[in-house]
């Protein structure tokens, strides 16, 4: 509702934002979901965690994946 958005001094976008990062922090969906959710690219939604000092959440599993793909010739 617009009128919440406004009391609240935040734009619907902004709130999206604030969702998405929530909803990361709590590892509830993947970094790909929250950066679409929050309508931003990834770099941009790497900023914003870091900005907000919420770790991003990359695994033993998640590092040896890339390695591997690094790797490959």
């Amino acid at each position: 509702d617009d009128a919440i958005l406004k009391k609240a001094n935040i734009t619907a976008a902004e709130l999206k934002k604030e969702i998405a990062c929530l909803l990361y922090s709590q590892k509830r969906i993947s970094i790909g979901l929250a950066k679409e959710f929050a309508e931003i690219d990834l770099i941009n939604f790497q900023k914003l965690l870091s900005s907000k000092n919420i770790p991003i959440n990359y695994s033993m599993d998640d590092f040896e994946s890339d390695l591997n793909i690094v790797n490959e010739p």
